[in-house]
């Protein structure tokens, strides 16, 4: 701040302070900086590469070399024409890369498998561990229920068996056809109330069944 002077009146006058021009109009409206001057490359200057996507530096030609084209011309003999053939960057082909064990197999190779080519079980069977020892009378039994059309749990319930040899009972007493046919039946009636995305999807499973 500028020191006070003294007039002919004797009263204290004070200098405003100066501010710049540029600090004045920075944010004034219609005031915006002016526009970059592009850089115009020689056309006898390399153009920098860019950095490629993953990398923080560019790819140097002299270490790495030249990428290979992907693009081809053949000279028709027959038309005197020229194929050309320029397939995009990302483009798959099987003339790159390691070729499957599937493909080597499908075209005549024999090949050597892992173990991982076999589809994992959904549900793994159940073995049975023990001893089961059902008499003759407890068989009867068994058979007697089955064909008062008692299920394989109401059959365990009844003769008091071990929830583990519920699925056992069906070995010597298996469903009669009526019960087999009335089983179907109830299920066609299920299937009545399904909708249409559930009754897709069944059906396509089916299908694929027929390719296993």
């Amino acid at each position: 701040m500028a020191s006070p002077t003294l007039a002919s009146s004797s009263r204290t006058l004070l200098s405003l302070p100066s501010f710049s021009t540029l600090g004045s109009t920075r944010g004034v409206l219609h005031r915006a900086r002016p526009p970059r001057i592009p850089v115009l490359q020689s056309p006898h200057t390399p153009k920098t590469p860019l950095p490629t996507s993953g990398t923080s530096h560019p790819i140097d030609p002299k270490i790495h070399g030249q990428p290979t084209p992907s693009s081809s011309s053949v000279l028709l003999e027959d038309t005197g024409l020229t194929f050309h053939h320029a397939p995009p960057p990302s483009s798959p082909s099987y003339t790159t890369g390691a070729v499957p064990p599937l493909l080597q197999w499908l075209g005549g190779k024999s090949i050597t498998l892992t173990g991982e080519e076999q589809a994992s079980k959904m549900v793994e069977r159940r073995v049975y561990e023990g001893e089961l020892e059902w008499s003759e009378d407890l068989v009867e039994k068994m058979v007697k229920l089955r064909n008062e059309g008692k299920s394989r749990k109401e059959i365990g319930n009844a003769l008091q068996l071990p929830k583990d040899q519920y699925r056992l009972i069906s070995r010597v007493a298996p469903q009669t056809s009526v019960q087999k046919a009335s089983k179907l039946t109830e299920l066609e009636e299920q299937k009545s109330t399904w909708g249409y995305r559930k009754k897709l999807s069944r059906a396509v499973r089916e299908k694929r069944k027929e390719f296993w």
